[in-house]
């Protein structure tokens, strides 16, 4: 079901990226040229995953759903700047030469600071890492391919499709499209007066955007972190103990019962449930409990789409029912399908693993920290699993004596382990399928330890014994078991579990109706706080160890990526004042990241945050295309304010529908609701959110930051000039000029054309 929604999922965005490039630019030849960049980038990255033996799977299928809309990027920047120039009366090859070659440096710059962000990315650790590392070669791959296709397919088939449209036409077609184009028109105009008057009111714009990035501080306090959302995969769990040495058969009643009881809700549709223990011990080491007093019932809901009520609110209407029937045991729930958790496996989202070494000091431990937990808000389903006991008996050896009589340690626990707990003597053949044949003596002939002592114990090498003086002689012999050993009773643990050489005992609960990252903030207050018995120490363990982990690792992540992007833009841009220019765009990224939460109701999930690193690369884009075009200008001899007015009027229509295209393809991904969708939706979320935002904030606020680092800009200008002895000229042909003074740089007029 994921595999086939995350299907419908990258070919509604296609189709979605595809409707807005028919928008903006209004006639179906020039669609068709941008369009064709989503096939051929697809079938290049379908070629390099057979090529590295990647599968299509899950991963592979979001990361397409997460690139379908940026495939397109390049290809519109490259498409839109030769479209003009034919607009403008220049014939379509020379007009794809020279459309191509304007914009070169901004796409190849755009192309790669999205490029690298995913290399850090690369590095991560654990489930987070095994989940990027594909995604991170498919959007490399992808991405890398787009670029090509805008620089080598894009000029070509447009030199030889695209044409100046005839203001003749007839048609209502025409009509749609020519008053489109004026609509088009009329924005860019408004848009160039925007940044003109935001140019005048320089520090007021400022204050505001400063006023928007204090909102962002508090909705990031409002949002919460959590480690992944919570899924509503279609399965709940239930997991009885009864009281220790309850049989067998009474267990397997109580799990029909449970079962009997989740099949009459109309959401179940079936049940399916294990008691008792597995001869190896598969269960145990899952991390699943097993005993003949526990039962594990699990239960398959309808999808999702088909029900009312959650996995949650299913279980809820169990729960008391359960309370009243079996009020002696010790239940847990979970929502989620265990058996598919793999991060988590059969533990609680929340567990403290206590270590120690004295069982009294851990059992004390783990029941203060049981009731700490529970007073915490949004914890239920609290639980220590302690270290129970059960009745058995204890054998003590004399081994001295033991040997004396020729009995070794094996030869005395194999014939324990056959007496009690059976030999395989043969099979019996019925009409059914064959029942093993066991040996083994009756329970009333082991149920006290006088018996047990009576247990002869044979001497299986045939050797000389010793017994009393008396030499005995090459004969097979057997001696009770009292002769040489104690039978007691007593009382030993059911399991007995270390980590780090300690044992430990866990304490585990689940969260609801808050962030898992708040649960642990009051749980790390609370555990402070907490008096426990000396040489006890508590650590983190399933999801809290993983969140706190991966978010450092994100965060890190986050820090290398905005490195490497500033790093790139310096060496394309030839300057650190144009990059630190275009990264004021990133902050109001996060501003719509948070947004969307607040609006949906989400958290900062590890999904989210590495969608928030992905915006570090894409929100620099737009930026990028409109400085660019402004040194354009600047080198022209244009002034400063002029510049960045015409700069935003050329290049508006470019930055809106790579935003729009980016943000069409991550629609689908963000509002998803089926089978998978907490992987992907809070990452279409973050992408979209941000880009919108950032995109409507930055068109204003870059211009002005721009404008008001420009004196650094003469400094360093004057600086460059002074040390070569000659410039550019103010139409970038190489002839000399004088240092520009400290007032606006070159005056020289402008081509008409601008």
């Amino acid at each position: 079901m994921t595999i086939e929604n995350l299907t419908q999922t990258v070919l509604i965005g296609g189709a979605l990226v595809l409707l807005v490039v028919l928008i903006f630019l209004r006639r179906l030849r020039p669609s068709l040229v941008v369009g064709l960049a989503i096939p051929t980038s697809i079938v290049a990255v379908f070629a390099g995953m057979y090529v590295m033996g990647y599968t299509i799977n899950a991963v592979s299928l979001i990361s397409m759903a997460l690139a379908i809309g940026m495939v397109v990027d390049a290809a519109i920047v490259v498409l839109e700047s030769i479209a003009r120039r034919v607009e403008e009366g220049e014939p379509p090859h020379q007009a794809a030469a020279n459309g191509t070659r304007e914009v070169f440096g901004a796409v190849l710059a755009s192309t790669l600071t999205t490029l690298v962000i995913f290399i850090p990315l690369a590095f991560m650790r654990g489930f987070i890492g095994a989940f990027l590392i594909s995604l991170v070669f498919v959007m490399t791959f992808t991405l890398t391919s787009s670029a090509l296709v805008a620089f080598f397919m894009t000029p070509t088939l447009a030199a030889r499709i695209l044409r100046r449209e005839d203001p003749s036409r007839r048609g209502v077609l025409a009509s749609i499209a020519r008053g489109m184009e004026r609509g088009f028109r009329g924005i860019e105009r408004g848009y160039g007066l925007l940044v003109a008057k935001a140019l005048r009111m320089r520090v007021a714009v400022i204050l505001l955007a400063i006023g928007i990035l204090a909102g962002s501080a508090v909705l990031v306090l409002r949002t919460g972190v959590d480690f992944l959302l919570q899924d509503d995969a279609g399965f709940v769990t239930v997991v009885i103990e009864l009281p220790e040495g309850t049989r067998l058969e009474k267990t397997i009643e109580a799990a029909d019962e449970i079962a009997g009881k989740l099949r009459s809700q109309k959401e179940v549709r079936m049940t399916f449930w294990n008691a008792g223990t597995t001869e190896t011990g598969l269960l145990s080491s899952a991390g699943f409990k097993e005993g003949t007093n526990i039962a594990t019932i699990m239960a398959r809901l309808v999808p999702k789409e088909k029900r009312s009520r959650s996995e949650n609110q299913v279980l809820d209407l169990v729960r008391p029912w359960v309370k009243d029937r079996f009020p002696n045991a010790q239940v847990s729930y979970r929502a989620g399908n265990p058996l598919g958790s793999t991060l988590t496996g059969a533990e609680k989202p929340i567990v403290l693993n206590i270590k120690g070494k004295d069982f009294n000091d851990l059992k004390r431990a783990a029941l203060r920290i049981e009731t700490m937990l529970k007073s915490i808000k949004g914890t239920k389903d609290v639980a220590a699993e302690l270290l129970e006991t059960k009745p058995d008996f204890k054998i003590v050896v004399d081994r001295k004596r033991a040997a004396k009589m020729g009995l070794s340690s094996m030869a005395i626990g194999a014939t324990l382990r056959t007496a009690l707990n059976g030999w395989k003597a043969g099979e019996y053949h019925g009409e059914d399928q064959p029942m093993d044949i066991m040996v083994r003596l009756r329970p009333e002939d082991a149920a006290n330890p006088a018996d047990l002592e009576k247990l002869l114990i044979p001497n299986l090498a045939q050797r000389h014994v010793s017994i009393g003086g008396e030499i005995m002689h090459g004969q097979s012999m057997a001696f009770p078991l009292g002769n040489f050993a104690r039978v007691m009773r007593g009382q030993s643990p059911i399991e007995i579990k270390r980590m780090d050489k300690e044992r430990i005992v866990k304490v585990g609960a689940s969260y609801e109706g808050r962030a898992l990252g708040d649960v642990i903030k009051d749980l790390e207050a609370a555990l402070g706080k907490l008096q426990l018995p000396k040489g006890i120490k508590v650590e983190a363990g399933s999801e809290v160890k993983r969140q706190k982990e991966t978010l450092n690792d994100m965060i890190w992540v986050l820090i290398f990526a905005l490195i490497m992007v500033f790093m790139v833009m310096s060496a394309q841009f030839e300057s650190f004042l144009d990059p630190f220019v275009i990264l004021f765009s990133v902050p109001f990224a996060l501003t719509g990241v948070f947004l969307v939460f607040l609006f949906t109701g989400n958290k900062l999930s590890l999904p989210a945050f590495a969608g928030l690193i992905v915006l570090v690369g894409v929100v620099v884009n737009n930026a990028i295309v409109l400085i660019d075009y402004v040194n354009q200008l600047r080198d022209k001899g244009i002034e400063k304010d002029a510049a960045l007015a015409a700069a935003g009027e050329r290049r508006l229509r470019p930055v809106l529908m790579t935003a729009f295209t980016t943000i069409a393809g991550m629609i689908p991904l963000a509002v998803a609701s089926k089978e998978g969708a907490w992987i992907w939706a809070p990452l279409g979320q973050a992408v979209a959110g941000g880009l919108l935002v950032s995109t409507l904030v930055t068109l204003v606020v870059v211009p002005v930051i721009y404008s008001v680092l420009e004196p650094l800009r003469r400094r360093h200008r004057r600086a460059a000039w002074l040390t070569s002895g000659k410039g550019d000229g103010p139409w970038g042909d190489g002839s000399p000029v004088e240092a520009p003074s400290d007032g606006d740089p070159q005056t020289a007029t402008p081509p008409s054309t601008v």
